[in-house]
């Protein structure tokens, strides 16, 4: 979901960068726009999930400490 969701920032910034004048003398060439798109949203997939994971890891870390997260709610008689 991670990977498709970082489509709808790559494929406007790929187009984005392909307009830029000179980009093809700079390396930004067909090839290289491919490449960005492929490789873009499974970076942003791989380094989602590793983050997750370290956050959940120090969340249940710090859950014996902290207590967690408490709401209630109360219903109004209307």
């Amino acid at each position: 979901m991670m990977a498709i969701t970082s489509l709808v920032f790559v494929i406007p910034m790929t187009l984005a960068i392909s307009f830029i004048p000179g980009a093809n003398h700079s390396g930004y060439s067909g090839p290289a726009l491919a490449f960005m798109i492929i490789f873009v949203p499974i970076m942003y997939l791989v380094m989602g999930y590793v983050t997750t994971a370290i956050a959940c890891a120090i969340y249940n870390f710090t859950f014996k400490f902290v207590g967690g997260i408490e709401y209630e709610t109360v219903a109004e008689n209307v």
